[in-house]
Formats: structure tokens, C-alpha cells, sequence
């Protein structure tokens, strides 16, 4: 039980740190300091589905912090005692560490206790809590984070939607917006962007960070952010997108914030609502999506893989901030990646128009495929075009409307299929025979119809 041996002697070291900080701070050993952070105040403050709208303003507020040098004194004290060289030494021993890496990780662990104490974030029933995230950014490299990001293009009816453990969708709230930047150097901040968000995503979890710079610098690259958006472009058509996300470790060896500066806004082609009745459906659907997704290291597309084409395209429909046409172009090319093998040549927008036809008529979703069909040949005569230098002006949208839900059907279908070609042979046999029909009908329920 090394680990418990461990965790017991980090436990009375932090109960002794926090007695020695009380005594220089009764004492006056502790200098507290004044430094002055530049507050947004929200005054105003209004949610309804046409967006949110803030009214704010700004002062000046001095906080009371523990000065550093006096902090450094005290934990230089605590080093000299028995507790803090037990701990030291069951580090060295038990992670195989230099003891110059093993003393820095204690000296932030007291640092730690010191700042949260202070701050009345930390009361000693919550110590083992901390000293688990500490073990676990030392031994598997992960660390309690709170991720904000603030997204468009998708409203919520109820207060808050739970998509994961430890994830929620919810509505803005007055606290998003009131930020203090501090007004001393070396910090700083990005500020917060001035266009308000229609949804917030709010993920509490352990996740790994990625190391830039000195050992102790965080820099999360936010794709678990972008796993979650795009898994909500799927549940519906939807052109969700986060534009600022801000980071916010709760550890102890990986610390201060991460901001990530606005982002151009892209297209709102396609808002969307969650409703109150549609809570459980959101977190079954994500929970059964989100490992499939065809998505790279960086949160991206795979672009070397059919899947990951389509859902490009997908997203190039949903946000590209170009005519309806071109966005229409889009959606039929992922269409292509889906339903059209490498080797197929001629009849191919007949071909295209009738395995989509087939696939949206046994997923309930029309009773006339027909209709489907002749939606698909259309749009493929404007991606012609499109491929060639032409331009044709869509006069209304339904059209795209349209393709872009076969696309977002045909992506989810394609996500549970074992192998492509084996699937494209079953919708052409199924058009065919009865037996393939009813095999293929199978495998759509099986696979997504719990989702739709």
C-alpha cells in the first residue's frame, strides 16, 4: 500500500501547512497585499431565444492577497520539518524522480494549500480531494479542469441540458460575463469577446493537459470542446460553434487560465432549439456518437477518411458563410464521400440520388422516396455547376434544408457501418430483394434508429 503511505504523509503535511499558516498570519509573518483588478460588472442582464443581451460596466477593486515572498518564507520553513522530508523522500522513491523535480511538485502542492486556504476555497475536509488530483497529474498525467465555452447558433428552453458525466449545456447566466482582468504586470488576460452567446458548455472533468513552455504552463488544447460541438451539429442540423473558450484548472502542478481570443464568426444558417422534452434523447445520442466521431488528435476532421470528408462538408454547409448554393454544393459532395465508391464511373448522379432515396425512406423519414430522389438529382445538377465555375442562386432554402438532413442522417448511418463497399452492396441488393430489404431496414434500427 505505498500509494495510502503516501497520501497519509501528504495529508499531515498539509494539515501542519495550514496550522503554520494560520500562526504567521495571527502573528503578522504573512504580509498582505493590496492589488488593484479591473472589474466587469454586469447591470443588465436578459435570455430569450432572439439572444442575450447585457448591459456593463466597469471599476476599479483592490483585493487583499497573501504577498509572495512571505509565502515563499513559510513553505521555506515547512521544508525543514520531518513531515515535509517524508513526504519528499516517499516521492523520490515511489515515482523514481530527480529530487529536484520532487521537491518543486511539493513546494507547489504547499503553495497550493497555502493560496486555496486563504482564499476560503479549501477546507480541510477538502485535502484528500486535492491530494488525489495531485497524484494524478504526477502519476497519469491528468488534471481536474473547469472548460467554458461560449457557443452560437444553439438555444436552450430549459435552463440546462446534462450531454455527459461532468458536461451540461446550459443558458448563459449573469456570472459568465462579470471578469476581473488584474491590472499589475506580468498577467494578463484575453478579454472577453463583446458578442454575447446563445448557449454555454460547461465541462467539469480530468482531462490531460498539453505542456508549452516551463513545466508548470498549461496549454489545453480545447478539442474536447469541439468533440461535444460537433456531436450537436449531428443530433441536429444545427450550425453550433464555440468562438471563445476559457480554461480553468482546478490542480495543483498545472495552473493558471487559458483564454482562447475570438474567433471570426462563422454562418447561422441553421439555428437550432433543444426543448425540455429532449434531455434524456441528447445524452443518450452523445454518449453513443461521440466515440465514433471521425475526428483527429487536434479535434478536426479525419480528411483521410471517407467519414471524416463527409462530416467536413457537413460543417463546411453548416458554417461557411458563403451563398446557398455553394453550401449546397457542399452537403451533395458529402453525399458523394458517403454513398459513391472510389471505382464507380457513369450514372453516377443517378446512382447517388438513389441509394440516398432508399436509405431515408426505411429510416421513417419520408413515405415518398421518390420526392427524395429528384431533391437529390436537383442538387447534384447545382454542384455541377458549382464544380465547373457556374453559379445558380438558390431562391429559397428549402432545398438545402433538405439535403443537408440526408447528409446528417447518411454521416450517422455510415458511423456504425463495419465496412462501406459491404454497406453500399446491401443498399443496391436491397432495392432488389425483400431478404436485403429487410436486412438493411434491420441494421438502420439497430444502429441509429434509437437516435432519430
Amino acid at each position: 500500500m505505498p500509494n495510502i503511505n503516501l497520501k497519509n504523509k501528504l495529508n499531515q503535511l498539509a494539515i501542519l501547512t495550514i496550522q503554520h499558516l494560520k500562526e504567521y498570519l495571527t502573528s503578522g509573518k504573512m504580509r498582505i497585499v493590496e492589488r488593484p483588478y479591473l472589474k466587469r460588472v454586469v447591470v443588465g442582464f436578459r435570455y430569450n431565444k432572439g439572444g442575450t443581451g447585457i448591459t456593463t460596466t466597469y471599476r476599479i477593486e483592490l483585493h487583499q492577497e497573501l504577498d509572495e515572498e512571505s509565502i515563499e518564507t513559510l513553505i521555506h520553513s515547512i521544508s525543514r520539518k520531518q513531515e515535509f522530508k517524508t513526504a519528499l523522500n516517499l516521492l523520490i522513491e515511489q515515482k523514481n524522480v530527480d529530487e529536484i523535480i520532487a521537491k518543486g511538485w511539493l513546494e507547489r502542492f504547499l503553495w497550493t494549500i497555502i493560496i486555496r486556504y486563504y482564499q476560503r476555497r479549501l477546507k480541510e475536509a477538502d485535502i484528500n480531494e486535492l491530494i488525489d488530483i495531485f497524484l494524478d497529474e504526477i502519476e497519469r498525467g491528468v488534471t481536474k479542469c473547469r472548460i467554458l465555452a461560449w457557443l452560437h447558433n444553439i438555444h436552450l428552453e430549459d435552463a440546462k441540458v446534462e450531454l455527459d458525466e461532468g458536461v451540461i449545456l446550459r443558458i448563459p447566466m449573469k456570472d459568465d460575463f462579470e471578469t476581473e482582468i488584474p491590472l499589475y504586470p506580468p498577467l494578463y488576460e484575453y478579454p472577453q469577446p463583446d458578442i454575447t452567446p446563445s448557449a454555454v458548455l460547461e465541462i467539469e472533468k480530468r482531462i490531460a493537459p498539453k505542456l508549452r513552455g516551463p513545466a508548470i504552463a498549461l496549454g489545453i488544447d480545447p478539442t474536447i470542446v469541439g468533440r461535444y460541438v460537433t456531436a450537436l451539429q449531428l443530433y441536429k442540423r444545427c450550425s453550433a460553434y464555440s468562438y471563445y473558450i476559457r480554461i480553468e484548472p482546478r490542480g495543483v502542478i498545472y495552473v493558471g487560465g487559458h483564454y482562447k481570443p475570438l474567433q471570426l464568426l462563422q454562418a447561422s444558417t441553421f439555428k437550432c432549439t433543444l426543448t425540455p422534452d429532449e434531455t434524456s434523447k441528447v445524452r443518450a445520442f452523445i454518449n453513443k456518437i461521440l466515440p465514433k466521431l471521425p475526428l483527429d488528435e487536434m479535434g478536426n476532421p479525419l480528411l483521410n477518411h471517407f467519414l471524416g470528408i463527409a462530416l467536413a462538408r457537413y460543417q463546411d454547409a453548416l458554417l461557411k458563410t458563403e451563398p446557398l448554393s455553394n453550401k449546397l454544393a457542399y452537403a451533395v459532395f458529402g453525399l458523394e464521400a458517403l454513398y459513391l465508391g472510389k471505382d464507380e464511373f457513369g450514372e453516377l448522379k443517378h446512382r447517388l440520388a438513389q441509394r440516398v432515396a432508399k436509405v431515408v425512406h426505411l429510416l421513417g423519414k419520408t413515405q415518398d422516396p421518390i420526392s427524395v430522389y429528384e431533391d437529390v438529382k436537383k442538387a447534384y445538377n447545382i454542384r455541377s455547376r458549382f464544380v465547373h465555375g457556374g453559379f445558380e442562386e438558390l431562391k429559397d432554402r428549402e432545398l438545402l434544408d433538405k439535403i443537408a438532413e440526408y447528409l446528417r442522417l447518411s454521416i450517422l448511418v455510415f458511423m456504425f457501418a463495419e465496412n462501406k463497399k459491404h454497406l453500399l452492396d446491401l443498399i443496391d441488393r436491397s432495392m432488389l430483394t425483400e431478404k436485403a430489404n429487410e436486412e438493411l431496414k434491420n441494421f438502420l434500427a439497430k444502429s441509429i434508429g434509437e437516435l432519430l
